[in-house]
C-alpha cells in the first residue's frame, strides 16, 4: 500500500514526528490528523519521483511551514486595530475561564475508540464550555465511572470547532458499549440546522429562535416539544471603570457601534476619540449584539477579539474604549463597568434579575432543538436534564444565567419601580417579592411561549416547595401601547388571567390584575419591543 508522510510541519503531529503514513489503496493521499496532502516515499508503493528534487521540495516545506508558524505564533499575540482579530487560545465562543474536565486543550488528541452515542451541533456559545458541561454532568448521573473532554485536532483554518466528551460506564449498563462518546461541533447556530436535515447531529444548539426558512424538512420546531430554552445571557456594554459614561440608549448605542458616533462628547462630557472593541464575526455573542443592535447595519472598523476574555482586559486598559461581552464576564473588583440601556423605557443595568425576566434590553435566550421523530432515546433525555433543575444548576456554574427559581431568601432583589408607576401598582405589591421570571407570549398571540409554559411547571414546583411561607400569588400583567388605553388595560389582565387559569389546572389561585400599557420595559415603537413589553410579573407576599 502506498506510503508518505505529512509535511504541515508546525500544524500537525503527524508532520512534527515525521511519522511514516500507510495509506490503503484506492484512498487519497492526505493526512488523517490534518488532512494536508503527503509527501509520497519512493520505493514502499507509490510511483517514482526523482530523489533529489523529493528532498529538495520536502526541506522547502520544512523552511516553508516553520516561518508559517513563526508567524502565526506571532501574530497571535498582536492586537491590531481595523478589523482584526485578536486570537485566544481554542477561537470559539468562550463564555467562562472554567473549562471542562479532561484533555481541553490537547491539539494531538488520542483518536476515541468508542461509539459517539449523540451529536449536538450548532452555537460557539454553547458548544465552545456549556455543552461539554452539561454532557458531563449528564453521564456521570447515568453511572458514568469516568468522563472527560478532548479537543479534537484543529480544522484547516486552525481552529479547534469539535469536542468529544468520552465516558466509560460499568459493563452491560450501555447497549452500545462501556466506553461512549458524544460530539460536539460549535460552528455557528446556522449549522445546527443544516445539519439536523442531513442527520448529522440529533440535537441542534442556537443562540438564537430558528428562522422559518430552516425548519424546512424538519417539521414545527417552536412546538414545546422541538424548542427548549436552554439558559438566558445578556449582552453587557462595558467600558473602563473610570469612564464618566454611565446609561446609553439603544439607538446611541448603534450610533456609536456604526461609526456615525465617533467622540465620547455626544454621550457625555468627555472630548476624546471613542474606540470600539467587539468580538468576531463567528462569535455568537456578536451575532446576537448585530441583530439586537445593528440590524442590517454594518459595523464600524473595530479592534477584533475571539476572545471575551481578551477583549474585557483590552477595555479595562482603555479609558475611551467600549465593548460588548457575555454578562457571565462582568465581575466585581473588575477594572470595567456595565452600562445601563434603555430605549423608550427606563434604563437598566444587566444583572441577574433583570436577565432571568428579560427586562434587560440586550437579554437573549439559548436553545436546544430537536427534530421530530427524535434522533435518540438519549437525546431526549439529555434535553430534559438540561432544563431540570439539576441541569440549571450546571448552567449557573459556566456562568450563564438559569431559570430555577431559587429559595426565598436567595432570590435577587428586583429594580425599584419607575418613578411613573401607578400607585394602585406601587401599592399592590408593597411588601411583596417579584419572582425573576416573567410569563411572556407567542409573537402575535395569545398562547403562552415555550419559556413560559416551562416556567408554569417551576413556579408549580417552588409554590409547593414553600407553600408553608407564601400567603398570596399575585399576576399582574401589562401591554403595550398600541391602541385605545381601555382595550390595553383589558388586555393586560386577560394576559394575567390566561396564566392564572394555567394555574388553576394545578391547584393554584393567584390574584390577578393588570395596568396596561403602564411601565414599558422596551420601546413601543418597534415590534420587538412591543412584544417586551407583553408580559406578566409574578409576585407572591410571604409570611
Amino acid at each position: 500500500m502506498p506510503q508518505g508522510r505529512c509535511s504541515n510541519f508546525g500544524n500537525g503531529a503527524k508532520a512534527d514526528s515525521s511519522e511514516v503514513l500507510t495509506i490503503p489503496d484506492g484512498q487519497d493521499m492526505i493526512c488523517p490528523l490534518c488532512k494536508h496532502q503527503l509527501s509520497p516515499i519512493v520505493g514502499r508503493g507509490t510511483s517514482r519521483a526523482p530523489v533529489v528534487p523529493l528532498m529538495l521540495g520536502a526541506l522547502l516545506l520544512l523552511v516553508v511551514g516553520i516561518l508559517g508558524f513563526a508567524v502565526k505564533a506571532i501574530m497571535s499575540h498582536r492586537a491590531e486595530s481595523g478589523g482584526n482579530v485578536v486570537n485566544s487560545s481554542n477561537g470559539g465562543d468562550s463564555n467562562t475561564g472554567n473549562k471542562s474536565g479532561g484533555n481541553n486543550g490537547s491539539a494531538t488528541p488520542v483518536p476515541f475508540k468508542g461509539n459517539i452515542v449523540m451529536r449536538l451541533q450548532g452555537s460557539t456559545t454553547i458548544g465552545t464550555d456549556l455543552a461539554p458541561a452539561l454532557v458531563e454532568a449528564f453521564l456521570k448521573k447515568k453511572g458514568a465511572t469516568s468522563v472527560s473532554t478532548v479537543a479534537q485536532a484543529p480544522g484547516a483554518d486552525g481552529k479547534t470547532d469539535t469536542k468529544i466528551v468520552e465516558a466509560t460506564f460499568p459493563a452491560g449498563t450501555m447497549p452500545d458499549g462501556p466506553d461512549v462518546g458524544v460530539e460536539i461541533q460549535y460552528r455557528g447556530s446556522d449549522t445546527a440546522f443544516t445539519d439536523m436535515k442531513t442527520n448529522k447531529c440529533d440535537i441542534g444548539m442556537a443562540s438564537r429562535p430558528v428562522k422559518p426558512d430552516e425548519q424546512v424538512g424538519l417539521g414545527d420546531l417552536t412546538s414545546p416539544a422541538n424548542e427548549h430554552v436552554l439558559a438566558l445571557d445578556g449582552i453587557a456594554i462595558i467600558v473602563g471603570s473610570n469612564n464618566p459614561f454611565g446609561t446609553l440608549s439603544k439607538g446611541d448605542l448603534a450610533s456609536i457601534f456604526s461609526g456615525k458616533t465617533t467622540n465620547w462628547s455626544k454621550v457625555n462630557n468627555g472630548h476624546r476619540p471613542i474606540k470600539l472593541y467587539a468580538r468576531d464575526e463567528n462569535s455568537g455573542t456578536h451575532d446576537t449584539f448585530q441583530n439586537l443592535v445593528l440590524g442590517k447595519t454594518k459595523m464600524a472598523t473595530a479592534q477584533r477579539f475571539d476572545s471575551s476574555e481578551a477583549l474585557v482586559d483590552a477595555v479595562a486598559k482603555d479609558p475611551d474604549g467600549i465593548g460588548y461581552v457575555s454578562l457571565s464576564f462582568v465581575k466585581d473588583n473588575m477594572p470595567i463597568k456595565a452600562v445601563a440601556i434603555g430605549n423608550g423605557a427606563a434604563a437598566r443595568q444587566p444583572t441577574v434579575f433583570t436577565v432571568q425576566t428579560e427586562d434587560y434590553l440586550l437579554s437573549r435566550r439559548l436553545y436546544l432543538y430537536t427534530p421530530t421523530p427524535a434522533r435518540s432515546a438519549l437525546a431526549s433525555e439529555f434535553v430534559q436534564y438540561t432544563i431540570s433543575d439539576a441541569g440549571q444548576d450546571v448552567v449557573k456554574s459556566v456562568g450563564f444565567v438559569g431559570q430555577s427559581i431559587p429559595k426565598k431568601a436567595d432570590i435577587p432583589l428586583a429594580p425599584a419601580l419607575p418613578p411613573d408607576a401607578p400607585g394602585e401598582y406601587a401599592a399592590l405589591v408593597k411588601g411583596a417579592t417579584r419572582l425573576p421570571f416573567n410569563f411572556r407570549f407567542r409573537t402575535g398571540s395569545d398562547q403562552l411561549d415555550n419559556k413560559a409554559l416551562a416556567d408554569l411547571g417551576r413556579f408549580q414546583r417552588w409554590i409547593v416547595a414553600n407553600r408553608d411561607q407564601v400567603v398570596a400569588p399575585l399576576l399582574i400583567g401589562f401591554a403595550d401601547s398600541t391602541g385605545a388605553a381601555d382595550a390595553n388595560m383589558r388586555l393586560s389582565k386577560s394576559r394575567a388571567a390566561t396564566v392564572a387559569a394555567k394555574l388553576n389546572q394545578a391547584g393554584l389561585y393567584p390574584a390577578v390584575n393588570g395596568f396596561g400599557s403602564a411601565c414599558p420595559v422596551a420601546d413601543n415603537s418597534s415590534d420587538g419591543g412591543r412584544e417586551q413589553n407583553r408580559r406578566v410579573e409574578v409576585w407572591v407576599k410571604t409570611r
